[in-house]
């Protein structure tokens, strides 16, 4: 029968079939997942930089880390902690480039992160700690607090647990 000859409640199945279709296929890729964006370490710290007042946590992470993924849930809780109040928490992850789209979009999906990801797309480490943090030896976790206002800034080189995050934060937030 042709279309034109279809009854109306026919026509109205034919045309629901493609967005039922790109429904269930959106829902199935995990499109609702957190996704990252890339960045340099220059677009990094000018982001930082406008900030004024807001009390950065920049936590520097990979996929394949695991004293960082086991503390990644904390920064999560600060953030939620501190909502409505001028902090913000940047998870950095250091994967390497060329792997980071498989690596990251895998790991997001599977977890629940609320915090802001980023991917520091820099292909030498040896490059860009330096200008992250020159006390800096590259390993990770690792985390700067930076208040851009006032210079303020804290580094540390080592997994943390929420109370430590909190003692670091609470002096910087006004």
């Amino acid at each position: 029968m042709p279309a034109d000859n279809l009854p109306l409640t026919s026509l109205y199945r034919l045309s629901l079939a493609p967005v039922i279709l790109l429904l269930f296929l959106f829902l199935n890729t995990g499109a609702w997942a957190q996704r990252y964006q890339s960045i340099t370490t220059e677009g990094l710290d000018n982001r930082v930089s406008q900030g004024g007042d807001t009390v950065f946590v920049i936590n520097f992470w990979a996929t394949w880390c695991g004293p960082c993924i086991k503390e990644l849930p904390y920064f999560d809780e600060l953030q939620q902690a501190y909502a409505g109040r001028p902090l913000k928490v940047l998870l950095v992850s250091v994967d390497a480039p060329s792997r980071a789209e498989a690596s990251l979009i895998a790991f997001l999906k599977k977890r629940e992160i609320i915090s802001e990801v980023l991917h520091l797309n820099e292909a030498k480490p040896h490059e860009y700690i330096d200008r992250i943090a020159p006390e800096w030896s590259g390993s990770i976790p690792a985390t700067l607090v930076r208040v851009p206002s006032s210079g303020k800034r804290v580094f540390v080189e080592e997994e943390l647990t929420l109370s430590q995050l909190q003692s670091i934060v609470k002096p910087l937030i006004n």
